[in-house]
């Protein structure tokens, strides 16, 4: 059967079906419309058992005895739920048709692995990858693959992907660690995230940083036991884990009351509200990624300091998905991320966070580990100004 699936897959990518059926109208449908649209993958409509009144926006919805198509290039890609399978194969065989999908992750990873992209493989196939999402922050990238190369366990593999441009300096800084590089035609963070995940597919775990991450000591393998700490000892499934960030939503907060900053920053900032809002003093204010830099301890110092708590917390809310530890099978629960070309900037970050809230997979942050964050956009130029004249506050401190 999968055998004849990839077959298949590789007829649709070919564009050897005409007629192309998505077979259930719930969400992986729904998601494989906005996919297939995206690759130019042309669909006649959705296939319903029973019309009930469902409607998609501009796609046709049939019951099966209404579709008319002939038999031989026809093909159905069924997205219902798989306790249906049976009774919807029937069905498809009993109508004369003979050519169907069952959508499943290895669909969806051969999918996206057939979207435009560059990839240089050095992959050493470990069960860990980590994916750098990097192109655009060029004066930072010393520090910040300086300190991957000290802190990147030597049973990670690391590919750096770069979104909608190919920067042979960062195909050079690959090729001297002996990373692979990734990057997409189309500018869209989410893009090239499917596509690495796609390659990646026989991966267990992933690592996500971006490019404005100051990575530190033991980051990696804290996430990983905190993981496992909690899949194995608690009632909670855990979705993501991530580590304490002091330019953060979440970590800002927990950071201040640690080292006795907490009535300073109010008093001039405002309340610290918990939680990811681009209009919060934390995020928008460059005084306040300054403050955060400025008065507490250097990221390295701050790691150690933080190395004693024990306590893993609950995130109740948004986390800024800069570092993450996820395994790769959540994103397959998620069908991937969705693609609409146009940068996609946050969108990976949104449905990650609310993939785990509504599937009840908890975001864990690891309180015993600290990384740094650069800024957030809108505290980019006053913090580059800030990082040129003040470069030791960002290199490794021993």
């Amino acid at each position: 059967m999968y055998k004849k699936t990839i077959e298949k897959m590789d007829d649709l990518i070919k564009g050897k079906y005409k007629n192309v059926w998505i077979y259930g109208a719930g969400k992986i449908g729904r998601k494989l419309i906005n996919t297939f649209n995206f690759l130019n993958i042309n669909i006649k409509g959705v296939v319903i058992s029973q019309n009930d009144g469902t409607l998609i926006p501009n796609i046709p919805i049939y019951e099966l005895p209404k579709v008319t198509s002939s038999l031989e290039d026809t093909l159905f890609v069924v997205t219902a739920s798989k306790n249906y399978h049976n009774e919807i194969i029937e069905n498809i065989e009993t109508h004369g048709f003979s050519n169907y999908i069952i959508w499943d992750k290895h669909c969806m990873c051969k999918l996206w692995r057939c979207a435009e992209h560059y990839f240089i493989d050095r992959r050493k196939h470990n069960s860990r990858c980590c994916f750098v999402l990097a192109g655009y922050k060029e004066y930072l990238w010393n520090d910040i693959f300086e300190r991957l190369v000290r802190f990147i366990p030597k049973d990670v593999d690391v590919c750096i992907m770069s979104s909608g441009v190919y920067c042979d300096k960062l195909e050079k800084i690959a090729r001297k660690n002996g990373w692979s590089y990734l990057s997409t035609t189309i500018n869209s963070v989410t893009l090239v995230q499917n596509v690495a995940f796609s390659i990646y597919e026989n991966y267990k775990w992933i690592y996500k940083i971006d490019e404005d991450i100051f990575t530190t000591n033991n980051a990696f393998e804290k996430l990983f036991v905190n993981y496992h700490y909690i899949k194995n000892t608690t009632h909670y499934e855990p979705g993501i884990v991530v580590p304490l960030i002091p330019v953060n939503g979440y970590g800002y907060n927990r950071i201040l009351s640690k080292v006795g900053k907490m009535n300073e920053f109010e008093s001039r900032f405002g309340q610290a509200i918990i939680g990811g809002n681009p209009d919060s003093e934390i995020e928008k204010n460059p005084e306040a990624a300054i403050f955060m830099w400025r008065e507490c301890p250097q990221i390295d110092q701050l790691n150690r300091l933080m190395e004693k708590e024990n306590k893993l917390d609950l995130c109740g809310v948004r986390f800024s998905i800069g570092f993450i530890f996820m395994a790769h099978s959540l994103w397959g629960d998620m069908q991937g991320f969705t693609v609409t070309g146009n940068a996609d900037m946050g969108m990976d970050e949104e449905e990650l966070c609310a993939h785990c809230i509504n599937t009840s997979k908890a975001i864990i942050v690891s309180k015993n580990t600290v990384v740094g964050h650069f800024a957030f956009s809108k505290q980019t130029s006053c913090m580059k100004r800030l990082y040129f004249e003040n470069p030791d506050w960002f290199k490794i401190m021993n």
